[in-house]
């Protein structure tokens, strides 16, 4: 076996049609995954299982756990406080809102 670096350290990753999706802590490997200029955030990232990125990184909630069935449409849990978005459109900004990744 050959061991491959996915860059992330987190809690929760799932694989489907040769893509591992993740939730990244960039806390913990000190690289700011979605380019915003800190190391503070959790992020989705995709890779594929040889290692290759398909996603930097998209800031989630904490609590996100990727999903997808076949790997062509990935699901995971967006934080509106976190992005400072009103994702859904409810005047405020406290939800989680599912978010959504095409490769």
């Amino acid at each position: 076996t050959v061991g491959v670096n996915l860059g992330a350290g987190g809690p929760d990753a799932f694989i489907a049609g040769g893509r591992i999706g993740m939730t990244a802590n960039e806390a913990l490997n000190q690289i700011d995954h979605n380019a915003d200029g800190d190391t503070l955030d959790f992020c989705f990232r995709v890779v594929s299982t040889a290692g290759a990125t398909q996603l930097a990184g998209r800031t989630c909630a904490a609590t996100s756990r990727p999903a997808a069935d076949d790997g062509t449409l990935w699901a995971y849990l967006r934080s509106e406080p976190a992005e400072a978005l009103n994702l859904n459109a409810d005047a405020d900004q406290l939800d989680f809102v599912v978010g959504a990744w095409r490769p």
